[in-house]
C-alpha cells in the first residue's frame, strides 16, 4: 500500500512525437549539407580530442558523431538504436588518408559512391522487430554523408580502434 504505482503517477512533460513540417525538416537538411562548414567543426573537435583528452572529457561536443546522426534520420526512418549501432565503414580504395589530409581536401564523388555502395550493400536488422533493412541515401546528401562517416571513421581508428560502430557519444548508451 505503501509503494506508488508508478502507471498512477501523471507524466510531467508531454514530448512532441510529431513530424517536422516541410520548411523545418527543408531547413535542417540544407544545414547539414553545408559540408564545408560542417566538415570543419567536426575535424576541429576531434583534433581538440585528440590534443587534449582530459579537458575533453569536460566538454564533450561530439560533433562528427552529431552530424552523421543526424544525416541517418534524414535519410532513414529508423531508431536511435539502429542509428547508434551503425557499423564502422573501410576507407580502403579511397584517397581519404587521415583527418589532416580530410581538412585540406574534400571527398570525390568517386569516394562517396564508394562509401556509400559499401553501406548499401550490407544487410541491417531492425532492433525491435529483427527484421531486414536497408540504407537509404538520398543523392543530395550523399557528399555530406560520405564525408561525415569518413570523419567519424578516422576518429575511431584514432582514439578507440576495437569500437565496432561509427557513432560514439562518449556515454554506456550512446
Amino acid at each position: 500500500d505503501n509503494i506508488t504505482n508508478p502507471f498512477e503517477i501523471p507524466p510531467t512533460k508531454k514530448l512532441d512525437k510529431g513530424i517536422y513540417d516541410y520548411k523545418t525538416f527543408k531547413d535542417v537538411m540544407e544545414f547539414c549539407n553545408k559540408i564545408s562548414f560542417q566538415k570543419e567543426r567536426a575535424i576541429s573537435d576531434i583534433i581538440y580530442e585528440i590534443n587534449n583528452p582530459e579537458k575533453y572529457k569536460n566538454k564533450r561536443r561530439d560533433y562528427a558523431s552529431t552530424w552523421l546522426y543526424i544525416l541517418m534520420h534524414l535519410n532513414n526512418a529508423w531508431r536511435n538504436s539502429d542509428v547508434i549501432t551503425f557499423p564502422r565503414i573501410s576507407l580502403e580504395g579511397t584517397s581519404i588518408v587521415d583527418l589532416e589530409w580530410l581538412k585540406e581536401n574534400d571527398i570525390s564523388p568517386t569516394d562517396a559512391d564508394f562509401i556509400v555502395h559499401q553501406i548499401q550493400r550490407k544487410d541491417f536488422t531492425i532492433s525491435k522487430t529483427q527484421v531486414k533493412n536497408h540504407f537509404f541515401i538520398s543523392d543530395e546528401l550523399k557528399l555530406a554523408f560520405a564525408t561525415a562517416a569518413a570523419i567519424c571513421e578516422l576518429r575511431v581508428q584514432k582514439l578507440n580502434p576495437l569500437r565496432t560502430n561509427l557513432i560514439d557519444f562518449g556515454n554506456k548508451k550512446n
